[in-house]
């Protein structure tokens, strides 16, 4: 409480004029507002791939990145972040997307994924980890995929190679 830089709120530290997240705790699960003040929260998005339980809901304050049911995008949604681990089902990337990033659904619970059209390069690690993940249907003008883009997808019965394709790493 006397710390004249950061603040917490239940358990997630802000700096002291709540205008920035600075760390997001391992292992919390719960919902967590983020206060209103708040524009940035970059420092969270470095590490959304390695907090399977993480939901995060995002304040009005936040004007640099948007939501849509699970799933984090810049606010001009061309660049996808981050889909929620608890996300299930079916999903199609909306056509403004262009760039996804690196471990954007490393995670999911989701079994099948539309990439959108404008995607060229699927980098690092993007599905790694979503074992439920059964089908990914990619652009017809994807021209790389990067390491580990799917690594432990052990579910993955169906991913079409594209012609456009150049690089797997």
């Amino acid at each position: 409480p006397k710390n004249p830089l950061y603040c917490s709120i239940d358990g997630v530290v802000y700096d002291i004029d709540q205008t920035r997240v600075v760390v997001y705790p391992l292992g919390k699960s719960d919902l967590h507002q983020v206060p209103d003040s708040v524009t940035d929260v970059s420092a969270i998005f470095e590490y959304l791939p390695y907090y399977p339980n993480l939901n995060i809901a995002l304040g009005n304050g936040v004007t640099d990145y948007a939501t849509v049911d699970g799933v984090i995008y810049s606010a001009d949604m061309k660049t996808l972040y981050y889909c929620s681990p608890s996300k299930t089902g079916t999903y199609v990337m909306p056509d403004s997307v262009t760039e996804i990033a690196s471990c954007g659904f490393a995670n999911t619970g989701l079994t099948e994924i539309t990439v959108s059209p404008n995607v060229t390069e699927i980098v690092y690690g993007v599905f790694m980890g979503s074992k439920t993940l059964q089908k990914v249907n990619l652009p017809d003008n994807l021209q790389s995929i990067g390491l580990y883009a799917f690594q432990y997808c052990t579910g993955l019965k169906s991913a079409d190679i594209p012609a456009s394709l150049t690089a797997i790493d």
